[in-house]
């Protein structure tokens, strides 16, 4: 599943959508897949979807009876404020993954670290990056950069 899109949907179909982005002529394509979470329950509200640095798929999910704001006021009497759920959705067939330390770690492995198939865990190092002095980073990304080969395929994902 790594690389597809997750879309939370609550109008037609209520759950979250999968598609898997693939490239075609200058653009993409987006191939539906099968549905990531399906919901019977016609007050189920999926609104985030995230990759926790474990690699597990975390998403809320606001209970409630209304859909979007436009249909009813913002203080209908029926929007629910109490309910709500944190899902944390894991493969049975893999491991989780085990967080990477990033805070405080020096610039040439946070630097390293972009090399990482995951894209979490790639994110946190170019936040962690931007914490530190820009004149260091920029010295030693110039570094690193000088010592990457091209032909590492790893380098079609930074």
């Amino acid at each position: 599943m790594q690389g597809n899109l997750l879309v939370a949907n609550v109008i037609g179909f209520l759950g979250v959508l999968q598609y898997r982005v693939v490239d075609k002529d200058s653009g993409f394509v987006g191939k539906e897949m099968t549905p990531f979470v399906q919901s019977d329950d016609p007050n189920f509200r999926p609104v985030d979807i995230k990759v926790g640095p474990d690699g597990a798929v975390y998403f809320l999910e606001w209970q409630n009876p209304i859909i979007g704001h436009l249909q009813h006021h913002l203080r209908d009497p029926n929007r629910d404020h109490i309910h709500g759920r944190i899902y944390r959705v894991t493969s049975s067939e893999k491991p989780l993954l085990k967080p990477v330390p990033l805070a405080g770690e020096p610039i040439p492995k946070l630097l390293e670290l972009l090399r990482e198939p995951e894209d979490r865990v790639r994110y946190r190092a170019r936040i962690e990056l931007g914490g530190r002095d820009s004149k260091e980073v920029v010295a030693a990304a110039d570094a690193w950069k000088s010592k990457l080969d091209p032909k590492d395929p790893i380098m079609s994902i930074t």
